[in-house]
């Protein structure tokens, strides 16, 4: 596990970034996707519906046909088929988690996650064994739209986390 502050990019940042923004960052993998190129978050409902799927893929692949590295939280649903389409297509993605780089969540997503810090990027702002509460995930919603020059909303619900 490596650790980076955001000292260095802290001068660039706007006024509501910087108060937005994490402390540090822990990360595993390839840090230059945060550094370089263009990234968009692509989000949206865990529970999504059949034309969801389609329409996040075709824009996911369209991202990635344009060398944009896609951005996305590793949640079931929208999340999880963003990074694998980015995937499939052979582009980058950069997983922006929750909890802490030890912590699986949700569990069926160890092997994606897994795959995104070996050959891509997983990033969260919550040190080892940080306690999980429901406030972590708007707060990484916060990094990752932070971290993102766009974000896509595929499939939300009026109440859903998403929208924070």
């Amino acid at each position: 596990m490596q650790i980076s502050a955001f000292n260095e990019y802290y001068d660039k940042f706007t006024t509501v970034e910087k108060k937005n923004s994490p402390k540090e960052l822990f990360y595993n993998g390839d840090f230059s996707l945060l550094e370089n190129g263009r990234r968009v978050a692509v989000v949206g409902s865990r529970k999504v519906s059949e034309f969801g799927v389609r329409r996040a893929r075709k824009i996911v692949k369209l991202l990635v046909q344009n060398d944009i590295t896609v951005v996305s939280g590793l949640a079931e649903g929208v999340d999880s088929i963003a990074h694998k389409t980015a995937i499939e297509f052979d582009g980058h993605t950069i997983g922006v988690i929750g909890t802490p780089l030890n912590k699986y969540f949700p569990a069926e997503n160890k092997d994606l996650q897994d795959f995104i810090a070996e050959n891509h990027l997983l990033i969260t702002q919550f040190p080892e064994n940080y306690p999980v509460t429901l406030k972590s995930f708007p707060i990484r919603n916060r990094t990752m739209a932070l971290i993102s020059d766009a974000t896509i909303i595929i499939d939300a619900s009026e109440k859903s986390g998403t929208k924070h």
